[in-house]
Formats: structure tokens, C-alpha cells, sequence
């Protein structure tokens, strides 16, 4: 019995504890899940356990049927209870994940809240903290975000969130490291209160289209507006801060990055440090390079009107400071040097009507600019000293580029610019006057930086150069173009280099050359080497026959042709495409004796400066008789010589017209040749030289005579006297008698008096 009455006695308490245990569970789960539909929330409790005043909650899935965009997967929820009333929230590990636009979950999170439950203030005497969350948000507008190592805390009315790591694509990529933001509560409302961080990167692809916005244009049809729909992003930018950031609040992100973009290559911009204050009506950030302890010696304001219908301000204001101050790397979009080369700017920027037109006013300058660019140069260039100082306008579709005034220096040499350039569906307009006011020419070859024009290094001259021009030009009117200038070219070069100096090419030298199979190859000329024709021993023919088709008033300018410049532009705009070029022979020359065929800036200069040099230093049959032995006349193929034994197995000066004409017609393209299968040139190709031949007659190149033999001539590969085909109603025998007689008759070689001496 009495052992009956203990096992009674002890098993009471047991069965008891078993009980509450057993029922402990369901109660906690049904009280959570009822707190959670007060909120419009929806619980899957994977396991309850008890402890010291607190309850623990594992794997704990949340849904909410009025926000189905939103769901979290939490690994542990600490409920601290004092009694049965819970006074605090602790969640540790877990994932939230959101789904759909901004638009949508704003709209769902509002209807959420709507949703009744605890009133704001209840719940806000509830301490919440989480820490180690993980969040992702995916929108179906190619936007995301990702979240690492969440941590939240909140007590009454401030709210604390640090982020361990950001990743996201909304506007562009960012990524930030230790990223802190503080929250309080005005009138009931979210204030944002602070912001720092360890780092913050955002990646803006310069490549990629700006965002647009249909708009009606003036006959109601639907427009694209690139401008409009960034001044748009830029207001909803406004409107979301204003509702977070109180007016009077000043925030501060540090350690902020920017790298630009452009055909896959980053420009670092940073760190720096964003200031940001907000007044009734503007939105004002200030973004300052370096360490934000330091005073900087540049800054960049942006004044961001909370209505729409103001103007977006933008400025930048400071230096000098080297690129490497401002973040930039060695290399970075071909700049070099960065510790030295220097910036400084006075820029405002003005975005008007609602981001159609921007205003621009300001100077841009650069000091000891290091850079690589194909484009320019194909070695890198150091010490650049440009300025641009202007104001105008821009639409930002692209339609419409203003310059109500503009100066641009490189040195001491300065060149104005003022005109308009307007873009159609169909073509453009462009209305311009620009002017280079009187400087020596001596300024003009030392404000070309080190490496840009190496072949002018060390080059001196005297006298002065002065310019001026207008165009106007409709794209659709080619024809009508109006082009003028004015060059007053007193230049003259008193001193160059030794491998640059012209006489050189008056005795045997040697050349670099591209050969027939495409590979750099020596070439030996000049005269007195076994290349080299003296220009006596050349066919008056071959002269005859470059006139016509390179350079009709070699005899007449100065090395440029101004009235080819003028025809070039106007044929190339009327084609939409390359047709028609304005070298002149000397330009060719130049090319030929001392330059590469690189498409740079830096060619195109040091052959202008060249061309005048051999225009100086040699008469212009010498000119003539150097073009004629150094230029390319097929793959591999340099000097009438080589060439005319090449087409014609012939000696230059025994060259026909016809053979002439041919040589001289395929000058522009040596490497397409246009003999038929026979040897004969083709038909289409023959009546093109029988159009040179006329051509020639009219301008007194070509006599009769020798019109009327051209006409007979049939040009054949190899062949070194070209038969002659019967005119109409001729003999055919005869003719073939008559040919003989002349390859009989032809008088022996000679060698003729060089025109060098």
C-alpha cells in the first residue's frame, strides 16, 4: 500500500508536467499563428521549445495572403516573455525573399498594413532585432537585390539596420559593404535619420541606352524622350527621399565608389563621400572626392527639385587634383600618369524642360594629361595641356548641339567655335564659323604633347598661321553646301630632325614596306640605286595619266587642294559613305616617305606638316619623280620601274597611254587588278580608260593623235606594245602592218638626266 501511495504521490507532479508539456506546444502555436493573422500573416511553426523566459521558434515559414510577394523562411525566433506577454522579438538566421516590381510590393505592403491587428504604437513598445538574415528580391524588370547578414533592431520609435553586404541591379549594379542605416518616426512616418557605410560601388554602363519615356510630340504621335524619362528617374529619386529624409536632415554615405563603363573598360571614380540635405523644396547632394575628413580642393553639387516642373542643377567646382586623387587607376581608360596629370573645372549643368534641353556653361581643363588611344595615336602621348571654355545647348535625344560660344586651347594655341548641329530622321543640318586667331608656328608644333607627333620632335619654325571658315550644310542638299576659308599659312620649317630632314631622299635610301605577303619589307631606292627611273626616262604618259587620276592641280597648289577638300565633303555627306578622298600627290608622297597607314589623329597631323615640308624643299618636278618610284603600284610591287616591267615587261618610259592609264587608274587600289582571263583588261575597264583618254584631251594632256592611237589600244597583261584594234571601216591587215612598223620604229632606251643634280 505504502508503496502505492509514493509511485501516487510522485506520478500526480509527472503526469501533470507531461500534460502542460504536451499542451504547451499547441498553445504557443495557436497564440503566435493568432498574433500573425492580426497582421495579416500566416505561420508554419516547425518546432516550439521552452526556455528561461523565452520561448524559441524553429524553422518558421511567414506568408501573407494580401502581400503574396512577400515570404521569409526564419531559421530561429527568440520570444522573450515576461509572464505571457511577450516584450521582445529576436530573430536569428533565416531568408526573405520578394517577388515582383517595386510598384507591386509597395501596393501590397500598404495593403498589409491596412490590414488592422495592433495598432502602430502597440507595436512599436515590441523589441524586434534580427541578425543574420539573408534577403533577395527579384523583380520581373531585370532588377534585383541581395542581402547578406541582415541585422535589425528596433526599440520604440528608432529603427537600426546593418547589412554585413549589398548586391543589386536597380538603376545600375551597386555593391555595398557594411552599410548602416538609422530610422526614427516624424508625425508617424519613417525619417530617414543617418547612412554611412564601408563601402559603397556603384557600376554605371556608359554603352548602355539611357532610360526613356514616350511622350506626344506636337502632332500627338508617340516620341521617345531619352531625356524626360532620366529627368523622370531622377524625380521619383527626389520624391523617395523626400519621404524618408526629414527637411533639416543632412545624411552622409562614406566610401563611395563609382566605376564607369564604356565598351566593357571601368573608369574608378572614389571614394568619396556623399552629403545629402533635404529643405521644403530641393533635394541637395554634394559629393566630395577623398577622404571626408580632409577639406577637398573639389566638389560636385546636385540640386534635385522635389516638383517636377523645376530645373535639375548640377556643378562641379575645384582643383587643380590629379586623377589619381579622384580614384582613377593606372591604365583605366588608356590614362597614365595619374599622379600627375591634374583637373580642374568650373562646370554648370542646367536640366530643362522636364529634361529635354540641358544647358551647359563652364571651363574644363587638363594639365599633364597622359592617355593611349587608338584613335589618337598609336604610342601612348604625355603632357597635355587642353582647356575647353563655352556655354550652349544639348537636347538629350539627340537632335539638337549648340555652341553659342566655345574656345578651345591645346598649349598656347586656341581655336573659337560657334554654330549649330541639328539631326533629322532624314539627315542633319549644320551651321558653323570657327577661326584660329593669329599664333606662330612655332606654338602650333610645341602644343602637340610628347608622343602625339614624334616624327615633328625637335622640328622648328618661323613665321605665323592664322584660320577661319564657315559651313553650312543640309545633309539632304549636299549639293547646295556652303564652305569657305581663309588660311593664312606663313610657316616656313627651318629645322628637322635628320631622319626627317628631305635630303636624305636625294641620294640612295631605304624604305620600310609592306610586301606582297603582307609583312614589313626593306626597299631600297633613290637616285643612283637599281629601283630608282629618273624622270626623263619616265613616259610623259605616266605623268599624264597621275594627273588625271589623283591630282589634276598638283602643278597649281601648294600641296592642298582646296576645291578637292570642298568636293570630298560634299560627295561623301551626298553618299552617306567614304566615295571620294582630297589627298593631293605630295599629301601621298608625305604618306609614303615617312608614315605608317595607321587611321590616327596623329598620321593625319604629322602629314599635313610633312606635305608642307616637301612642298618647301623640292620643286614640284621633283615631287613628281619621287612619287612616281616610291609609291605601291601592286602587292609588293614599289617604283614605276618595278611596276611597268610588272604589267608590261617593259621599260618605263617605252609605257603606252593605255598601259599609263591603267597604272595610274588603279593607284587608289592597287591590290583589285582588271585583266581578264586572256590577259586583255576587261571591257567595262577598257572603256573607263577610253574616258580617261577623253578627259585628258579636253584639258590638253592628250593630243589628238595620241587620243586617236589610245582609242585602238587594247592594254594586255604582259604584253609590252598593246595591240591596236581597227577603227571602223579599217583594215584589219593594214592595221596590223601599221602595228609592227611602230614596234620596229620604237627608238632604243635612254637614260635620261635625273632632276636631282
Amino acid at each position: 500500500m505504502r508503496r502505492r501511495a509514493k509511485l501516487a504521490l510522485f506520478g500526480v507532479p509527472l503526469l501533470v508536467a507531461i500534460a502542460g508539456a504536451a499542451g504547451f506546444s499547441p498553445l504557443v502555436r495557436h497564440q503566435a499563428q493568432a498574433a500573425a493573422t492580426r497582421r495579416g500573416l500566416h505561420l508554419e511553426i516547425g518546432s516550439v521549445r521552452p526556455g528561461w523566459g523565452r520561448i524559441w521558434l524553429r524553422d518558421v515559414a511567414v506568408t501573407a495572403p494580401a502581400a503574396p510577394g512577400v515570404e521569409a523562411q526564419l531559421g530561429a525566433v527568440e520570444v522573450q516573455v515576461s509572464g505571457l506577454t511577450p516584450r521582445a522579438v529576436r530573430v536569428h538566421g533565416g531568408l526573405v525573399r520578394l517577388r515582383g516590381s517595386a510598384v507591386e510590393l509597395r501596393d501590397q505592403v500598404q495593403l498589409l498594413r491596412g490590414g488592422g491587428g495592433q495598432s502602430s504604437a502597440t507595436a512599436r513598445r515590441l523589441e524586434v532585432s534580427v541578425d543574420g538574415l539573408d534577403f533577395v528580391w527579384r523583380s520581373g524588370e531585370d532588377r534585383s537585390v541581395a542581402a547578406w547578414g541582415v541585422a535589425y533592431q528596433r526599440s520604440g520609435d528608432a529603427e537600426r539596420l546593418e547589412l554585413d553586404r549589398l548586391q543589386g541591379n536597380v538603376a545600375f549594379p551597386i555593391t555595398a559593404r557594411g552599410l548602416v542605416l538609422e530610422v526614427g518616426r516624424v508625425d508617424g512616418e519613417r525619417v530617414l535619420r543617418k547612412v554611412s557605410s564601408a563601402a559603397f560601388e556603384a557600376r554605371v554602363d556608359l554603352d548602355r541606352s539611357a532610360p526613356t519615356q514616350v511622350v506626344l510630340d506636337d502632332e500627338g504621335t508617340e516620341a521617345t524622350n531619352r531625356g524626360e524619362g532620366w529627368r523622370k528617374r531622377l524625380a521619383a529619386g527626389g520624391l523617395a527621399l523626400s519621404r524618408l529624409v526629414p527637411v533639416g536632415a543632412e545624411l552622409e554615405l562614406g566610401g563611395l565608389r563609382v566605376d564607369l563603363l564604356r565598351h566593357g573598360r571601368p573608369l574608378r571614380l572614389g571614394p568619396g563621400t556623399l552629403h545629402l540635405e533635404r529643405s521644403e523644396s530641393f533635394v541637395r547632394a554634394q559629393l566630395t572626392p577623398g577622404d571626408a575628413k580632409q577639406k577637398s580642393p573639389l566638389s560636385a553639387q546636385l540640386a534635385l527639385p522635389l516638383d517636377a516642373s523645376k530645373d535639375v542643377e548640377f556643378s562641379l567646382h575645384g582643383g587643380p587634383v590629379s586623377l589619381g586623387w579622384l580614384g582613377v587607376r593606372e591604365g583605366e581608360w588608356g590614362l597614365s600618369a595619374v599622379g600627375h596629370s591634374k583637373l580642374t573645372a568650373n562646370v554648370e549643368l542646367r536640366l530643362k524642360n522636364q529634361g529635354r534641353l540641358l544647358d551647359f556653361k563652364g571651363k574644363v581643363q587638363v594639365a599633364d594629361l597622359a592617355l593611349e588611344h587608338r584613335w589618337l595615336a598609336p604610342r601612348p602621348i604625355e603632357g597635355l595641356n587642353a582647356a575647353f571654355d563655352g556655354r550652349g545647348q544639348l537636347t538629350l535625344d539627340g537632335h539638337e548641339l549648340r555652341f553659342d560660344e566655345a574656345d578651345v586651347s591645346i598649349g598656347e594655341v586656341h581655336a573659337s567655335l560657334v554654330g549649330e548641329l541639328i539631326r533629322e530622321e532624314e539627315g542633319f543640318h549644320v551651321k558653323a564659323r570657327g577661326s584660329v586667331p593669329l599664333a606662330s608656328c612655332q606654338a602650333l608644333l610645341d602644343a602637340s604633347p610628347k608622343g602625339f607627333t614624334p616624327l615633328l620632335t625637335g622640328m622648328r619654325a618661323s613665321g605665323t598661321f592664322a584660320a577661319e571658315g564657315n559651313l553650312e550644310l543640309d545633309s539632304q542638299h549636299a549639293e547646295r553646301m556652303k564652305l569657305s576659308w581663309n588660311v593664312a599659312n606663313e610657316c616656313r620649317i627651318t629645322a628637322t630632325p635628320a631622319d626627317v630632314a628631305p635630303a636624305r631622299f636625294k641620294q640612295p635610301f631605304a624604305l620600310t614596306v609592306v610586301g606582297a605577303q603582307g609583312v614589313p619589307v626593306p626597299f631600297q631606292t633613290g637616285p643612283g640605286s637599281v629601283n630608282w627611273t629618273p624622270r626623263a626616262s619616265i613616259s610623259r604618259h605616266m605623268e599624264t595619266a597621275v594627273l588625271i587620276c589623283e591630282d589634276g592641280r598638283f602643278f597649281r597648289h601648294r600641296g592642298f587642294d582646296e576645291e578637292a577638300i570642298h568636293n570630298s565633303i560634299r560627295e561623301n555627306i551626298k553618299q552617306r559613305r567614304f566615295v571620294r578622298g582630297a589627298s593631293t600627290i605630295s599629301m601621298q608622297l608625305a604618306k609614303n616617305l615617312y608614315l605608317k597607314r595607321e587611321k590616327t589623329l596623329s598620321r593625319k597631323l604629322q602629314e599635313a606638316v610633312l606635305t608642307m615640308l616637301l612642298e618647301q624643299e623640292f620643286s614640284k618636278q621633283q615631287l613628281m619623280e619621287l612619287y612616281l618610284n616610291v609609291i605601291e603600284y601592286a602587292p609588293g610591287v614599289y617604283g614605276i620601274g618595278p611596276a611597268a616591267r610588272y604589267y608590261f615587261n617593259t621599260h618605263p618610259s617605252q609605257l603606252s597611254l593605255g598601259q599609263a592609264l591603267y597604272i595610274g587608274s588603279i593607284l587608289s587600289n592597287p591590290k583589285h587588278q582588271h585583266f581578264g582571263a586572256s590577259g586583255e583588261v576587261t571591257p567595262g575597264w577598257s572603256g573607263y580608260l577610253r574616258k580617261l583618254m577623253k578627259l585628258g584631251n579636253r584639258i590638253h594632256l592628250v593630243s589628238d593623235a595620241e587620243l586617236e592611237d589610245g582609242l585602238r589600244e587594247q592594254v594586255t597583261f604582259k604584253v609590252p606594245y598593246s595591240p591596236r584594234l581597227p577603227l571602223e571601216g579599217e583594215d584589219p591587215d593594214a592595221a596590223q602592218e601599221s602595228d609592227l612598223a611602230n614596234v620596229n620604229g620604237q627608238p632604243e632606251l635612254q637614260q635620261g638626266t635625273p632632276v636631282f643634280p
